[in-house]
């Protein structure tokens, strides 16, 4: 059975976790009609899962504690990590938006780590403290995104749709404006003027990962939903797929169910990259 939402969406917006509900938040703001699709039963996406670390260079807790840091410092910092890889041009945005958005979250009240911000030495360290998080890791950025998502559904601007799997996207006029999606034995179709996808990765799918990095063993500490179908679909339509040869694997947890390809990154977890936290050297034993 298929049936079509009457409503004409101006946004439609695969995926509820951060970017998702950041963009449904602000969507709703400026009085835009929003449709949001997400495959699980919840919203939050990885936020339940997430260190939820944010690294801004130039921030007004920085400055308070007479951290000197600028977007064009950690720009330069993060070339030097990455010898230059990557879409620079959207690093550079990233970089250049950061710090409005930690200096956002501190305006809500977000619950810092008290000894945020720090250099993180799971990884390659940036040269400069610039690592940002709460209190309870990600789940205190999405204390703070609650109460404007649920203002966005009061206000009739945000429509949540659960348990829907995005499925295939349909364009008319040489423009995608259509979703069809799975509920339960359903199909549905959203219609919108805009369709924005914020979907999850893929680090819960081994099959995929495997395809996409050949060379390199997956135990995952992904979040669960990170399955990727949503790739798999773009990649179906003629998306390219870029940048998965610079795939690193810096950080990550150790198998404690052998076997299982899944890890617990908070009970058990290897730095591969660094030792400073256990000088001067370590041995990882099979």
């Amino acid at each position: 059975m298929i049936t079509t939402q009457s409503n004409k969406y101006d946004i439609i917006i695969v995926g509820a976790g951060t970017a998702g509900m950041m963009c449904a938040i602000h969507s709703a703001k400026r009085n835009r009609k929003v449709c949001v699709i997400e495959k699980s039963d919840h919203i939050g996406g990885a936020m339940h899962w997430s260190g939820g670390h944010m690294s801004a260079g130039g921030t007004k807790r920085q400055k308070s504690l007479g951290i000197q840091d600028s977007p064009d410092q950690h720009y330069e910092d993060i070339l030097r990590v990455n010898e230059g890889t990557g879409d620079l041009s959207l690093i550079r945005k990233a970089v250049d938006l950061a710090p409005g958005i930690i200096d956002w979250l501190d305006d809500e009240g977000f619950e810092f780590d008290p000894i945020c911000p720090r250099i993180v030495y799971g990884h390659i360290p940036y040269e400069i403290p610039r690592t940002h998080y709460g209190v309870s890791n990600a789940k205190s950025i999405l204390k703070i995104l609650i109460p404007h998502w649920d203002q966005g559904i009061a206000d009739g601007y945000i429509d949540l749709q659960l348990e829907h799997s995005a499925v295939k996207f349909e364009k008319h006029n040489k423009r995608y404006d259509t979703v069809s999606c799975q509920h339960g034995t359903e199909m549905k179709t959203f219609i919108g003027n805009h369709i924005v996808i914020t979907s999850g990765g893929y680090g819960s799918n081994p099959e995929m990962f495997r395809d996409k990095h050949p060379d390199v063993t997956l135990v995952s500490a992904a979040y669960p939903n990170s399955t990727g179908e949503m790739t798999s679909t773009l990649e179906d339509m003629g998306v390219p797929f870029r940048y998965a040869p610079y795939h690193l694997s810096s950080l990550g947890g150790i198998e404690l169910d052998p076997g299982s390809g899944r890890c617990d990154f908070y009970e058990g977890w290897a730095s591969i990259l660094t030792s400073v936290y256990r000088q001067p050297r370590d041995i990882y034993i099979d």
